[in-house]
């Protein structure tokens, strides 16, 4: 890519946790990138001399077509993972791409990197994997030179669910485990996400092509837990193995109180399903990558989640 304006790349969700390190990767090798954000979250995005904010609801594509004028590709990397009454699942992963898609379309930007989820699939029961699966047949049929990324378990400090295990484990009570504790993960590190995200919009040849991306090693949800103790208070906690049924009943409980509920029964739905990557082998033979496991990613930010000193 030549000149400066060439390089300019169309990034959805640059204000969360995954478009947030590839916003800061895609700055960090010299792109220009003009980020899509709700008029509310505009502030969450960095005052950078190569950041330039379109402030405007994916939903609402009319004000946000145009920007991508110019554009050699878009990363698409707004998702949820829990729905509210603003945000449904449908709306933001199938309506969300509908509208990107055909923005690109019209404007004229054939790259397009979708970041999706492993496991996502027909799946009624869990509407995440299923909404995330309708997504992927979009930017399938789109006629757009795309790559579809399916991360596992995506991790870091800013990690809303890293932050969540990181509370209960510096807590006074036991750790709830949901079920035996036996769900099979395979975590990837959102620094290396990230990284995959910038690498395939340099390797044309990753169009049309479809990885799973996941850590070098599949942990357990209790491995998981002990690791994450380990490596912040240097001891693993005691843990509470919580019957599936009582799960369910207070995720349906907390459901019915809160607008935001910490957990819902669809993603304990998700995490009994599991989070393994078929095979690593395409991704490090397309990428010359192999990301690490948890505990090594872990090393490099747990100083970050250990209790603040009383000064």
């Amino acid at each position: 890519m030549g000149s400066e304006e060439a390089k300019t790349v169309f990034l959805t969700g640059g204000t969360g946790f995954v478009g947030g390190a590839a916003l800061r990767e895609l700055l960090a090798r010299g792109y220009r990138v003009r980020c899509l954000a709700r008029q509310k979250s505009v502030g969450k995005l960095p005052k950078a001399e190569r950041v330039e904010v379109v402030a405007a609801d994916l939903l609402a594509p009319r004000a946000y077509t145009r920007q991508l004028g110019g554009c050699v590709a878009a990363v698409h990397c707004v998702g949820i993972i829990a729905e509210t009454r603003d945000e449904t699942f449908r709306g933001i992963h199938i309506e969300g791409t509908q509208n990107l898609v055909v923005a690109c379309q019209k404007m004229g930007v054939r790259r397009l990197v979708h970041i999706s989820a492993l496991g996502a699939r027909p799946s009624p029961d869990i509407p995440y994997f299923h909404t995330k699966h309708e997504a992927e047949i979009l930017v399938r049929t789109s006629g757009l030179d795309w790559t579809i990324l399916r991360p596992s378990l995506v991790h870091g400090p800013d990690g809303k669910l890293i932050r969540m295990l990181a509370r209960m484990v510096r807590g006074p009570l036991p750790v709830p485990v949901p079920g035996n504790g036996r769900q099979p993960l395979q975590p990837v590190f959102v620094g290396d996400l990230a990284r995959i995200i910038a690498d395939a919009l340099e390797r044309p040849a990753t169009a049309g092509r479809t990885y799973e991306v996941g850590g070098d090693r599949v942990v357990t949800y209790d491995e998981l837990l002990d690791a994450l103790s380990q490596a912040i208070l240097g001891r693993r906690r005691w843990k509470v193995h919580v019957p599936v049924f009582l799960a369910k009943l207070g995720a349906a409980m907390l459901e019915a109180v809160l607008s935001r509920p910490p957990f819902t029964r669809a993603q304990l739905r998700m995490l009994f399903a599991g989070s393994v990557c078929e095979s690593l082998e395409p991704l490090e033979r397309d990428f010359g990558f192999r990301p690490p496991g948890f505990e090594q990613s872990l090393a490099g930010y747990a100083e970050q989640l250990k209790p603040r000193r009383k000064t």
